[in-house]
């Protein structure tokens, strides 16, 4: 039997899928900064197409939200505001918000790199 709790019950409020958590209610763009981000992006789309799905709604939503050990913040100052995305475990997306835009600017996509790049 289940006991009745005198606490308040949470908000469990659902969200449509296309909606962001900043209040704005609209998804994030994104945008691919060249060429070769494209060829990266499709690439990774062939090889694990669940994956970049995931990356790509979580981007269209979610873009500023830590998922540990899957999506972070770049620390340094040559990082300023750029964000990486583990797509799979040696596949990397790294993205710079632009905020005036409401847009996701994907600067690299594809094989984790030795070194994480710059953003633009």
């Amino acid at each position: 039997m289940c006991e009745q709790l005198d606490e308040p019950q949470p908000d469990f409020e659902l969200r449509p899928p296309d909606e962001t958590t900043d209040g704005t209610g609209r998804p994030w763009g994104l945008t691919a900064y060249n060429k070769r981000v494209v060829r990266g992006w499709e690439a990774l789309c062939k090889q694990i197409p669940e994956n970049v799905t995931r990356c790509y709604c979580w981007l269209r939503r979610n873009p500023t939200e830590r998922i540990p050990g899957r999506c972070y913040e770049l620390k340094h100052k040559h990082y300023a505001g750029a964000w990486c995305y583990e797509v799979g475990s040696s596949q990397r997306a790294y993205y710079k918000l632009r905020l005036e835009q409401h847009d996701v600017l994907v600067y690299y996509a594809g094989p984790h790199p030795s070194k994480a790049p710059y953003p633009p």
